[in-house]
């Protein structure tokens, strides 16, 4: 017997072409293929649904990153496939140059049998050129689908920088604190150079920092710190005794250690005369580092100034930004 109905066949979003046969096939409403024909008994429906590598561009804390997919699989780098120095492989890992619409320099390849891969718990890996963000240059790894990355109980992660482009600060999203909590409701993390903070509570201090911890360890080659606001009792950082210093702390059970100072940071003197000549709200100081540094948490600390007030002594910060490049 023979009869005519329809067919209905959802096309995934992430697939560009793909082809039903019999042909002669229709788009329907809602993201469907329609095959509308004379069917008989035997009849058979071949579908093909083209698996190809496709990339999502991130915004905002994602911004200069992207995450790479396999038809519907979201893919991740995983810390157990990186090799030796994995750690700050880890840190360091970053797509090549490449636009959504041109991913040849991936020289993308998927595998099915890769040791490390299974040994770890991975039943899939997709074979990539991948970059290093600071010291530059190309080397082979693989990515995983993300529901089998950390399977070994290693770091993963999918967004991963491109080459070549800006990154978000990678201290966004984190947590501050400072030596103490002063009297402006501001935020050091917020990318708002408008929001000051201070350390003032109308007492003395030897020293005062800022700092931010974040979530997961990263890797940076820059600091920048964004000086607040100067008032006539205070504000800034005496440097009479040396330069505000830049320090780290490379796990949570970690003691901070020094790795730099604000080396641009002026000459000052916490004593009273210095608002006036002091016009330099919002003024960024940068510090770079030759290699990378890895931290779980960071600060700027150095000597408060009391202005015309010697009773108390505080300093201000607006910003604390970091960057892997």
């Amino acid at each position: 017997s023979q009869t005519r109905y329809s067919i209905k066949f959802r096309k995934p979003d992430w697939c560009k072409k793909m082809t039903v046969t019999p042909s002669k096939s229709r788009q329907g409403s809602g993201g469907y293929l329609v095959l509308n024909r004379v069917w008989k008994s035997g009849d058979k429906i071949q579908i093909d649904i083209p698996m190809e590598p496709r990339l999502l561009e991130g915004d905002h804390l994602n911004k200069g990153k992207a995450a790479l997919f396999y038809g519907p699989l979201v893919l991740a780098a995983d810390e157990s496939l990186l090799g030796d120095d994995a750690a700050q492989q880890f840190n360091t890992i970053a797509l090549p140059k490449v636009t959504r619409n041109n991913l040849s320099a991936l020289a993308f390849s998927p595998e099915t049998e890769l040791a490390g891969a299974q040994a770890n718990g991975a039943s899939q890996h997709f074979r990539i050129n991948a970059a290093h963000t600071i010291q530059g240059g190309q080397f082979e790894t693989s990515l995983v689908p993300f529901s089998q990355a950390g399977a070994s109980g290693k770091r993963y992660k999918v967004w991963l920088p491109i080459a070549g482009q800006p990154e978000a600060d990678l201290l966004l999203h984190g947590i501050e604190s400072r030596s103490r909590q002063g009297n402006l409701e501001g935020s050091i993390i917020d990318n708002d150079l408008k929001s000051p903070v201070t350390t003032f509570d109308g007492k003395r201090a030897a020293e005062d920092w800022f700092a931010v911890e974040v979530k997961m360890p990263v890797a940076i080659k820059r600091l920048i710190f964004t000086h607040g606001k100067n008032f006539h009792d205070g504000g800034w950082f005496d440097t009479s005794a040396g330069k505000p210093r830049v320090q780290i702390r490379r796990t949570t059970e970690s003691d901070w250690e020094t790795v730099g100072e604000v080396a641009d940071y002026p000459l000052t003197t916490s004593g009273s005369g210095q608002h006036d000549r002091l016009t330099w709200a919002n003024r960024q100081f940068t510090v770079k580092f030759p290699k990378p540094i890895t931290f779980n948490a960071v600060r700027i600390i150095g000597v408060p100034s009391c202005g015309d007030n010697p009773e108390q002594s505080f300093s201000s910060c607006a910003e604390l930004q970091a960057f892997s490049d």
